[in-house]
């Protein structure tokens, strides 16, 4: 796998200078702002573009044009998004509900919550991740997010502490085995885990075809889900126009149990990349993975 290179954006001093001028700007000159900031960006950043394009690349084929457009749409995607995460900062509970113009998948949901045995959810580096969060715990499920410490304490403080203010709990995973006790504890009480898995930072994995090619996903939150009996959710929040979003859950991932182990684990895993890679084909503008995966 390919060393992992941060977009540089993604610091916290560039997501205090956002939340301050969020706070003082009206939206729109904020979001030409952020989509020239996101396009430039990709002029600087050449160990990320040549990431984000060969994931590109995985959708668009044999086609170095279609690969640019896409490639030119995602960085300015993405100082948008930069640009609305730092506005959420500053919103009412309300206005944040509001922002959602669809959710695409509520019977899944509906269903993994009449199980009781917690919801692992799954997604990745599409659309704006962190507002999955904010609609689990405004439907008064205890909610969870997994993440790996950050190198920089003041964009980890700043991340924290927008879940905090929406009644997010972080739990920050490590190598050792203890770390997994207060995510089996969570789900145990019938709350939400949720995690991205579209960017391998060690553990068990095994490859499964995704975006044309065998990729290799985490085993851990199949793992887990055997573990806990909780129910596995794939979800993501992608942009529909400047300012509103939709809610996508395309289904659930139930686990074979043919006494293989091998076998169910693939079975799982390559369910999971597929409605991975039915979304991320409906809105690859939005596939904000600067790693190749």
């Amino acid at each position: 796998m390919s060393a992992i290179h941060h977009h540089w954006l993604n610091r916290g001093f560039f997501y205090k200078a956002a939340i301050f001028l969020a706070s003082r700007l009206p939206r729109q000159p904020l979001y030409w702002m952020g989509a020239g900031i996101g396009g430039l960006s990709r002029l600087l950043m050449k160990p990320a573009r040549e990431g984000l394009e060969a994931n590109l690349a995985r959708i668009a084929g044999d086609d170095p044009a279609a690969v640019a457009r896409l490639s030119r749409a995602t960085f300015r995607n993405y100082g948008i998004y930069l640009v609305d995460l730092a506005r959420y900062q500053t919103l009412s509970s309300a206005d944040v509900e509001r922002i959602f113009s669809v959710m695409e998948g509520v019977e899944h949901f509906n269903e993994a919550v009449r199980r009781g045995k917690g919801i692992i959810v799954l997604t990745g580096h599409v659309g704006n991740w962190e507002l999955g969060g904010i609609f689990f715990a405004k439907e008064g499920l205890r909610t969870h997010v997994l993440t790996y410490d950050e190198d920089a304490p003041d964009l980890k403080e700043i991340k924290e502490g927008f879940r905090r203010g929406y009644g997010i709990e972080t739990i920050v995973v490590g190598d050792s085995p203890l770390s997994s006790l207060p995510i089996i504890g969570a789900l145990k009480e019938g709350g939400v885990v949720a995690m991205l898995v579209d960017r391998v930072q060690g553990g068990g994995t095994r490859e499964v075809p995704f975006l044309g090619r065998p990729t290799l996903f985490p085993i851990g939150p199949v793992v887990l889900a055997g573990l806990t009996g909780a129910a596995i959710m794939p979800a993501f929040v992608v942009m529909e126009k400047r300012g509103t979003y939709r809610g996508i859950i395309p289904g659930l991932v139930d686990l074979p149990k043919t006494g293989d182990r091998e076998a169910d684990l693939a079975a799982a895993l390559s369910e999971i990349a597929r409605l991975f890679e039915g979304v991320i084909r409906r809105y690859p503008d939005q596939f904000y993975n600067f790693v190749a995966i």
